[in-house]
């Protein structure tokens, strides 16, 4: 795939009718992205089904039991976002910027509710649709960019 730039010094201009998007944007990020998409609901289940499990049949405290999904998922994550997404070898330097990237993420989420909600008077239906849409972006471009950077495809 060529860059924008590309197109303009080949043609002297750039690509008309929204072309130079999907000159930017190459099919191995909207793959990689389809793939986030599919891994972070199945960890997402991952975590709600393990954390219902110790709750309702081992009685276990129910934050305790959300720690333990929480945890579960993170793994399921990682490990389904290295083989799939970006397609790399397991290793401590990309799981441990990984999870940085989860601590990360995860402050910025309680932190953008915080000023859609407090600061902006939002209800809170409307501003939880906007961090589940906005995180995973930003989510997805940190992995891409960094925690994945040196292999991703």
């Amino acid at each position: 795939m060529h860059s924008v730039y590309a197109v303009k010094i080949k043609t002297g201009r750039f690509a008309d009718n929204g072309e130079w998007i999907m000159k930017v944007i190459s099919s191995v990020t909207v793959r990689q992205f389809f793939v986030f998409c599919v891994v972070g609901v199945i960890a997402t289940l991952t975590h709600y089904l393990v954390a219902l499990f110790f709750h309702e049949l081992l009685a276990v405290n129910l934050y305790v039991c959300n720690l333990i999904g929480y945890v579960t998922a993170v793994v399921v994550s990682y490990c389904g976002h290295s083989r799939f997404t970006f397609r790399v070898a397991l290793s401590q330097e990309i799981f441990r910027r990984f999870i940085i990237v989860s601590i990360l993420t995860f402050i910025a989420s309680e932190g953008i509710l915080a000023v859609l909600e407090n600061t902006l008077q939002l209800g809170h239906r409307i501003s939880l649709a906007i961090v589940v849409l906005i995180i995973p972006l930003i989510t997805f471009l940190l992995n891409k960019m960094w925690v994945f950077r040196h292999s991703a495809h």
